[in-house]
């Protein structure tokens, strides 16, 4: 009696072929987009974790003193997260105390390169609390503990109320992350960087070899590389090392940019499994059409699935 011509079996797999390979690429795109915003801001981060072993503002200024003696091609920061700092609208008066605010003696690189050295970043929170507004408040002045400070930025990809730079003069700051980043061809390596400042540190984190690895780059870092096949024992003391640096990454304290980080390698992986499974779901489709209607059709049908998808991409962008 009545027909249901959307339904067509003719059109049913054509379309199913069509929805399965945009969404491959649409959670393709977004696994990619996740891995190259961390990549922009953590890709050629080599980070000390100083639990238990402090620097101050006098010891960084050592650090790239003897750095810059030796004209090395190495840039360092050195950060921590405060849990409260006072923020003075220097116009109104207006003033408050702020939790995770980010605070950092260095090099003006990796999460910190969006301000200059008097310059400043507000979350909206914090900026409305200063100024009563978020709007037309860049290029303003704030005091943030005693110190003259221009807002630059606001924060919105950042779980902090404030990020700045610390005065040089300031001695009673310590911090306890130290963010390196070699150059490129500088040959500079973590080990040396430990001998040259005498820094202790409970973890080092290479950043990037983080990013390729949980993306979908299928990178394989060089420490799963045994330099002789004849270790036995190589395969057993990885696994167990690097199962005590994971243990310890996700028990150890978290600041605002770990956050941020680890939310960008999370939407990576799972955008990485959906396009995964998105990927496998067209091949068994395209496998079942091949083997219902031979090689050549089957493979004649997929090709006109792709051609209109082409026509549709077309059609859109006019």
């Amino acid at each position: 009696m009545f027909s249901r011509p959307i339904f067509k079996r003719n059109i049913k797999k054509p379309a199913l072929l069509i929805l399965l390979i945009l969404a491959a690429w649409a959670f393709f795109s977004l696994s990619w987009a996740a891995s190259n915003s961390a990549e922009k801001q953590w890709g050629g981060v080599i980070q000390f974790r100083l639990s238990g072993y402090a620097l101050n503002t006098a010891a960084m200024q050592n650090i790239l003193d003897k750095r810059d003696g030796s004209r090395e091609d190495v840039r360092y920061t050195a950060w921590t997260e405060q849990k409260s700092v006072v923020i003075e609208n220097c116009a109104l008066g207006l003033k408050g105390s702020f939790e995770k605010a980010l605070c950092y003696f260095g090099d003006n690189q990796g999460i910190f390169n969006i301000i200059s050295d008097k310059g400043c970043a507000l979350s909206p929170d914090t900026a409305f609390k200063v100024f009563g507004t978020t709007r037309g408040i860049l290029g303003e002045n704030v005091l943030i503990n005693g110190e003259l400070y221009a807002v630059e930025r606001l924060l919105y990809d950042e779980a902090a109320s404030v990020v700045y730079k610390v005065n040089k003069d300031n001695t009673g700051v310590d911090f306890d992350v130290l963010n390196v980043i070699p150059g490129k061809g500088s040959g500079v390596s973590a080990s040396e960087i430990v001998m040259n400042h005498n820094i202790r540190s409970d973890l080092v984190i290479y950043y990037r070899e983080v990013i390729e690895f949980f993306s979908l780059s299928f990178y394989i870092p060089d420490s799963f590389i045994p330099t002789r096949w004849s270790e036995f024992e190589f395969w057993s003391n990885t696994f167990t090392n690097y199962g005590n640096a994971v243990k310890y990454y996700f028990s150890m304290k978290t600041y605002a940019p770990d956050t941020v980080f680890r939310s960008y390698m999370l939407k990576t992986v799972i955008f990485a499994a959906l396009f995964a499974a998105a990927l496998i779901a067209f091949l068994i489709c395209a496998f079942k059409i091949v083997r219902e209607r031979g090689i050549k059709v089957g493979v004649n049908y997929i090709k006109k699935c792709f051609k209109k998808i082409r026509q549709f991409g077309n059609r859109s962008g006019k």
